[in-house]
């Protein structure tokens, strides 16, 4: 099974399903309690405005 097109899947699940692809790559120093969001969703967030080709996400 190949990985799906993160293009057609609604945000809230290509999010959640990128970052966790990435989390295994990104050392687990940072993360403090009053961080809102991990270094994973942020480096998500920021790949998916890419393929997408917008700078802000309407929907959020």
């Amino acid at each position: 099974m190949g990985r799906p097109d993160l293009t057609s899947l609604p945000l809230t699940v290509a999010i959640p399903l990128l970052s966790r692809w990435i989390q295994p790559h990104i050392p687990p120093k940072l993360l403090h309690a009053h961080e809102k969001i991990s270094d994973a969703d942020l480096i998500g967030v920021a790949i998916l405005q890419r393929l997408h080709k917008v700078p802000y996400f309407s929907r959020w």
